[in-house]
């Protein structure tokens, strides 16, 4: 997996100029993993010849990917995390304290 990013110039100047981005990362898989998990091409960066190393280095390096989906798998239990039975717990908490309160 590249990521690459190309804005307009003006607008990729003043949303850097305003620090209107915080991330050290763009990515989702960065952002979420907390590192550089993936190679992410921005503005002059993303050239196609950058690109082409950057993709070729992933299909070179079998641990890389192994490395990349294991952190994907990872990631994706923290996110999931039985996001469905916790959230009907918590709006079965919500009516009961609301029914306790209402009595």
């Amino acid at each position: 997996m590249v990521v690459f990013y190309h804005l307009a110039p003006a607008t990729y100047h003043l949303a850097r100029a305003l620090r209107l981005v915080k991330s050290r990362w763009i990515s989702l898989p960065n952002v979420l993993a907390g590192r550089s998990l993936v190679p992410e091409r921005i503005q002059r960066q993303a050239s196609a010849e950058a690109l082409t190393t950057d993709l070729l280095a992933w299909l070179e390096d079998s641990a890389r990917r192994a490395e990349f989906r294991e952190q994907a798998s990872r990631i994706h239990e923290i996110l999931a995390c039985d996001a469905a039975a916790n959230a009907a717990g918590h709006i079965l908490n919500c009516i009961d304290a609301h029914r306790a309160t209402a009595r």
